[in-house]
């Protein structure tokens, strides 16, 4: 059985370029023998899909669009928790609260977690304070 790195956030390609996407890109990008990375998101807006691109599995369950940034994909959790299982390691690309949620209901005890901090929450001053507890080292 081969080591397996499934990456969570909330966008990817095609949908967006850029950013934090890129940054999984290039995580991906060189695997190793024997180490098999997935990619699951959420779309922006719009239906679910699957697609490769360039040997990477990506999976992105529908959304109804999005607020503060969040997508509305309330299939989100049930992926994550039908795909972690597969993990050896989930790497969370944070901040994104639905993984925060989907990792408290259901990583398994047998599955590493890595989480990347690509930035704070900006512009949405009232959200950060409601998900600063999640969020900050020191609780607030």
């Amino acid at each position: 059985m081969s080591f397996r790195i499934f990456h969570f956030y909330k966008v990817y390609g095609p949908d967006v370029e850029g950013g934090v996407p890129t940054v999984i890109s290039s995580l991906t990008r060189h695997p190793s023998d024997g180490i098999a990375h997935s990619v699951l998101v959420a779309r922006r807006f719009g239906w679910r899909y699957r697609l490769t691109v360039d040997a990477l599995p990506i999976e992105a369950v529908t959304s109804l669009g999005t607020v503060f940034s969040m997508p509305l994909a309330i299939g989100y959790i049930p992926a994550f928790v039908r795909t972690v299982r597969k993990a050896s390691v989930a790497v969370h690309h944070a901040p994104f609260p639905l993984t925060d949620l989907a990792i408290l209901l259901g990583l398994p005890a047998d599955v590493a977690l890595v989480i990347y901090w690509h930035a704070d929450i900006v512009g949405y001053p009232r959200l950060k304070r409601l998900l600063s507890p999640s969020y900050s080292p020191e609780g607030g």
